[in-house]
């Protein structure tokens, strides 16, 4: 049988060009990671840069040239950029999966801190079935305010006696409490990376509405690379999840489906109620956008009553979850489990977290934001340069997408102040219409090229933003959470292993997973008056309770500060008990040990370290 030598060739061509994006696949594994060592018997190769896999990709390139030639190669290209038919579907499909399994791979796993613990614990509590913990610490406790000492981060005082309930709103907690009790107590943590898969799809559906195919899925893979999506895809947190559902509840508005965009609204309600208002900029898109395919004003009318009605009857469930917790807990429909409204926003915000916020955009997002800022001046210049180089999309479909990002915004500037770049996560629903804007603009812009090297001009494009992207990700230390989070449960696997069951932690940062990982009461030192420790440690004791003060060290001066104007057991001048170190330091201090300490003797420190168990 004779061999057709041009088909052959086309086929190496081909397979020189799957090689060159099997390349830049690599090349950007290595960017996100940071490299590694592979080992094959005696063979040992270390990767540290994406420059070789780069380099690998041209030599594929050329090669593929060579085979299939030119100008083959670039009547493919055109066609794949005039026609893309299935290819920017998979693209997006394969950057939303990249999401999940980011977050599964580098999430921290770990019940760490206020949000983490305060989303682990309320899905434990939901799983058991309990609306409240019962917090029998405070019962006789002779201090002020007990009841506050003994509630960890993520808790606060409940409405009854002697009982703690949650903070945080019930909507990612339930979900995490339904994968608990299907799958096991680890699914609490597969809850975030799934939301973030949905999120990096849903900006793909969205964008499929508002601007053409390969725009589209360019949002995608930014949205899947973007700096604070990462950060948080990691952590048991509502960031994520909140995001997914309004930009699910966006997407299925602008296709016409009121009642599933319904469902995405009434999760997101629950999981972030602050946003509860964009619940009624929906339902007014959906009452607005009904006429335009309904024959006759009665029909149209009629039409959009009956989207709007099923919108907002799919929705009503989450919203009422949400405010009958609210009255469980805290008494009233319309509050919260952190505190008044005057505490939490103040018109003077508005300007230091404007220009916080557009910096952070810019660093995190680079051209991609510049691009999102300029898309209005873009899409102008482009109609007027050839009408058909303009995003294929309706003005309702833009004002109704571009209206709910500004009021996330919106939502957030009179909020409180911080200094951590990583609180751009309040404004990650409003995220993917910004970056559907930005990579549309790119996108148009690249159209002006002829087509068929437009193509690859655009893959460089979106190449270079997931890099920028990733880049400011690697430098903010998003795929180092899982070693930084780990002191959380290391420490509490020492607390349960070296104490007594009798151990009571007087704690602060450590004050939730040290209840989570070792089983212990905890009592807040920050919120024990200074001339009270002392009686608190002798209450402690007369009831059979061992107390250990656990501080991390960026803890000890402010413990020092606050508690040794009361107790010279705020001094902290002898050793802990039990250091462990797993990037922050967690020490243990026995207060029975200081008179030891002090005196010269001989306080012996176990020390365990998360590099010694490497």
């Amino acid at each position: 049988m004779r061999s057709n030598p041009g088909l052959l060739r086309s086929v190496a061509g081909r397979a020189a060009l799957a090689v060159a994006a099997a390349a830049v696949g690599g090349a950007v594994a290595i960017a996100v990671s940071g490299g590694g060592v592979i080992e094959a018997g005696a063979f040992t190769l270390k990767v540290r840069r994406p420059g070789p896999a780069l380099l690998a990709a041209a030599v594929a390139c050329a090669a593929a040239c060579g085979l299939r030639g030119w100008r083959a190669i670039a009547t493919d290209a055109a066609q794949a950029w005039l026609a893309p038919g299935r290819g920017p579907l998979i693209v997006s499909a394969v950057a939303a999966l990249a999401a999940g399994a980011t977050g599964l791979v580098w999430g921290t796993w770990a019940a760490s801190g206020a949000d983490a613990y305060g989303y682990v614990s309320q899905a434990v509590m939901w799983a058991s079935g309990r609306l409240s913990l019962p917090a029998p610490l405070a019962a006789g406790a002779p201090w002020a305010d007990a009841l506050w000492t003994v509630s960890p981060f993520g808790w606060r005082p409940a409405l009854e006696p002697s009982a703690i309930v949650p903070t945080y709103a019930p909507g990612l907690p339930l979900m995490m409490a339904a994968a608990m009790r299907v799958i096991g107590r680890a699914a609490a943590f597969w809850v975030v990376p799934i939301t973030g898969t949905l999120a990096v799809w849903w900006t793909w559906r969205l964008g499929s509405v508002l601007v053409r195919p390969w725009a589209a899925a360019g949002a995608a893979v930014i949205m899947a690379a973007a700096p604070v999506f990462l950060f948080q895809v990691v952590q048991p947190m509502s960031d994520v999840p909140v995001t997914a559902w309004w930009t699910g509840a966006l997407a299925f508005v602008l296709r016409r489906r009121p009642g599933v965009a319904g469902v995405c609204a009434a999760a997101a309600v629950m999981t972030r109620p602050n946003l509860a208002p964009l619940t009624g900029w929906l339902a007014a898109a959906v009452w607005m956008a009904a006429p335009r395919d309904t024959p006759g004003a009665a029909g149209r009318q009629h039409r959009g009553w009956r989207d709007m009605a099923a919108f907002l009857a799919a929705a009503a469930p989450g919203i009422g979850v949400w405010l009958l917790t609210n009255v469980l807990w805290y008494g009233h429909p319309l509050s919260s489990g952190y505190g008044a409204f005057s505490d939490l926003f103040a018109a003077g915000n508005i300007g230091p977290n404007a220009r916080r916020y557009v910096a952070w955009l810019l660093q995190a997002h680079g051209p991609v934001f510049i691009l999102a800022a300029a898309s209005p001046v873009v899409f102008r210049w482009a109609a007027r340069r050839r009408p058909s180089d303009a995003p294929a999309s309706t003005r309702h479909a833009w004002v109704t997408a571009t209206g709910l990002a500004g009021l996330v915004v919106c939502a957030y500037l009179p909020y409180g102040r911080f200094d951590e770049w990583s609180y751009l996560r309040f404004l990650l629903p409003a995220l993917p219409v910004i970056l559907i804007a930005g990579t549309a603009a790119g996108e148009t812009l690249v159209r002006a090229l002829p087509a068929a090297v437009a193509g690859a001009a655009w893959v460089i494009v979106v190449a270079a933003g997931t890099g920028y992207q990733l880049d400011v990700a690697r430098d903010g230390r998003a795929f180092d959470l899982r070693r930084l989070e780990s002191r959380y449960a290391l420490a509490g696997a020492e607390a349960a292993r070296v104490f007594p069951s009798t151990a009571v932690a007087l704690a602060v940062q450590q004050s939730g997973s040290l209840r989570h990982y070792a089983g212990w009461p905890t009592v807040r030192w920050d919120l024990l008056a200074p001339d009270a420790f002392d009686g608190a440690l002798a209450h402690l004791r007369a009831r059979g309770l061992t107390p250990v003060i656990v501080v991390e060290t960026w803890e000890e001066p402010q413990f020092r500060a606050h508690v040794s104007r009361g107790s010279a057991i705020g001094r902290l001048d002898w050793p802990p008990a039990v250091e462990v170190d797993a990037g922050v330091k967690v020490r243990f201090y026995r207060p029975e040990d200081r008179d030891v300490g002090v005196s010269g003797g001989d306080v012996r420190t176990r020390r365990v370290s998360q590099y010694a168990r490497r």
